[in-house]
């Protein structure tokens, strides 16, 4: 049976990023979910479906006066050594011109888009 939540707020303790573990344990990668999250002031649509062949996780959002943006975030899974299964953002951003496309825990919001720590010059403070 497949559960379908809507206009759910979820907010993330993080002020600028989505973490799969977040998702993990709110129970939302068993279903396919939509809701909204909240990051940086900003309202993020989302749609989350991990019972296609090709899991994914849709945003959609207005990070400024101008337009909308919606595009597709990639979720990829993985085999635990000790059974079961872990899920995968994959980096969406384009970096001089060559899709990253690395596999990633966390994604982060900045300049209106998502992306990896890479990408996206974020570091950890030492």
């Amino acid at each position: 049976m497949t559960a379908l939540i809507y206009n759910k707020r979820l907010y993330i303790d993080s002020e600028n990023s989505i973490d799969v573990h977040f998702f993990k344990n709110n129970g939302l990668l068993d279903t396919i979910t939509s809701g909204q999250i909240v990051l940086k002031g900003v309202q993020i649509g989302f749609w989350l479906d991990t019972r296609s062949s090709e899991p994914y996780l849709r945003v959609y959002y207005k990070p400024s006066e101008k337009e909308y943006v919606s595009y597709v975030i990639e979720l990829i899974k993985t085999k635990c050594n000790f059974g079961g299964y872990r899920f995968w953002f994959i980096c969406p951003l384009e970096v001089n011109g060559n899709m990253c496309g690395k596999r990633v825990g966390v994604l982060y919001f900045k300049n209106g888009v998502f992306g990896c720590r890479k990408c996206q010059e974020i570091s950890y403070e030492t």
